[in-house]
């Protein structure tokens, strides 16, 4: 049985936190299976019939190229799920002015 949610646009938001920036996405529809929870960043692993299964094992290996990190979790009890990344913020350079 195909499970239907209402779902709204997503929401976006950005904060410092330490010596980091981090970055939440945030929607209120279907959520991740468990089944694909313990893999959902490997590669060659999708829940779409005609997915490949790149797309975050690539966005997980860049974001950790640049000393970042990549993850998620469910909005439980409400629907959905909120994937995050961190990177690394450098300190301003000083300006020539």
């Amino acid at each position: 049985m195909k499970r239907t949610v209402r779902t709204a646009a997503p929401c976006v938001s950005a904060r410092l936190v330490d010596d980091a920036a981090r970055v939440c996405v945030r929607d209120d529809g279907a959520g991740v299976a468990a089944t694909m929870r313990g893999v959902l960043f490997e590669p060659f692993r999708s829940s779409k019939p005609d997915g490949m299964g790149l797309g975050l094992a690539i966005c997980r290996t860049i974001i950790a190229g640049h000393g970042g990190a990549l993850g998620f979790h469910d909005n439980a009890p409400r629907p959905g799920a909120t994937f995050h990344f961190t990177l690394p913020v450098s300190p301003a350079a000083p300006s020539d002015a």
